[in-house]
């Protein structure tokens, strides 16, 4: 890919948090750095959204929620959708964020999150799905 700053560009991302402040402020600033942004009220909404049509390309996901977990959540989505996915957490300590990359996740986002975080998130989507980004007309997207 020529313009790796563009591979962003039209990225689907579901958002998974309990708490509707959080949920407004990733949202935001995910859409900002050109993402295409559906958010959940937690995991069970989450489960819902992942069983429609609609196709997400990550997941990035609270570690802490009432109901249905994170752990919960990842566990699902890697056994059945194969999705790449991200915590987040104001619970960043080492052993807890050694837990959630063991559990499969492929990032840890300390909350709150920030500009930096959502504009790298591309990244751990292109890792693992490269032929994505190559069959991708940048030029379209613009």
């Amino acid at each position: 890919v020529e313009n790796p700053r563009n591979m962003r560009v039209g990225l689907r991302v579901l958002v998974v948090d309990d708490d509707p402040l959080t949920l407004m402020m990733a949202e935001r600033m995910l859409t900002t750095k050109l993402y295409h942004v559906t958010t959940a009220i937690g995991g069970g909404e989450a489960l819902k959204l992942l069983n429609t049509e609609a196709q997400f390309d990550l997941v990035l996901s609270n570690l802490y929620m009432s109901g249905m977990d994170g752990f919960q959540l990842l566990e699902i989505v890697r056994a059945v959708y194969n999705i790449p996915f991200i915590f987040m957490s104001s619970d960043h300590k080492l052993d807890v964020m050694e837990r959630g990359l063991e559990a499969g996740a492929r990032f840890f986002f300390p909350k709150p999150l920030t500009v930096m975080n959502c504009e790298n998130m591309w990244q751990f989507v292109y890792i693992e799905n490269v032929e994505y980004f190559q069959g991708m007309n940048i030029e379209d997207q613009g």
